[in-house]
């Protein structure tokens, strides 16, 4: 999937564009995500880079400076794992990120015939819990010291009606 579709797919804020992740990226963003920091900042890049060689990836720009990055894993045939790293002050485009989420969602699902697309969330992060049920993801079960940190982290799914 080319980042740019993005682009052309939803009405982003002013300022806001949509471009091909590049591990670089991460270098501008002010991560504080605890299951990301976790890894220290040259292991966050090196993960990223790493992640998006398996799948895809996208950062989200705002007038010129990356604020978000996002993209899946390929697991198997018709599964993937999705990721979500970004500054904290995004949360004020809410409506357009969700939409964005959403979207790629959607075209995950259409473009590599998903039967199962599903994401990590780290327990105490009660906001991310509640995003990732916005956009539809189902709790399965809790991941006991999974995180870096060992901290524990449920595992969310989005799976397509038989």
């Amino acid at each position: 999937m080319r980042a740019l579709d993005f682009n052309h797919l939803i009405k982003a804020p002013p300022g806001i564009i949509f471009v091909p992740f590049l591990p670089e990226h991460v270098r501008h963003l002010k991560i504080e995500q605890k299951d990301v920091t976790a890894f220290g900042p040259n292991g966050v890049e090196d993960m990223l880079a790493w992640q998006s060689k398996l799948g895809r990836a996208i950062t989200v720009l705002l007038r010129g400076k990356p604020i978000c990055i996002w993209g899946s894993v390929d697991m198997w045939s018709g599964v993937e794992e999705a990721w979500f790293v970004t500054e904290e002050f995004t949360r004020q485009y809410a409506v357009s990120m969700t939409k964005v989420a959403k979207l790629f969602i959607s075209l995950r699902f259409q473009e590599a015939s998903l039967h199962r697309l599903q994401i990590t969330v780290r327990c105490d992060d009660k906001r991310a819990v509640r995003w990732a049920k916005c956009l539809g993801f189902q709790t399965e079960g809790t991941m006991i010291g999974y995180g870096p940190d060992g901290s524990d982290f449920h595992i969310m799914s989005i799976t397509k009606e038989k």
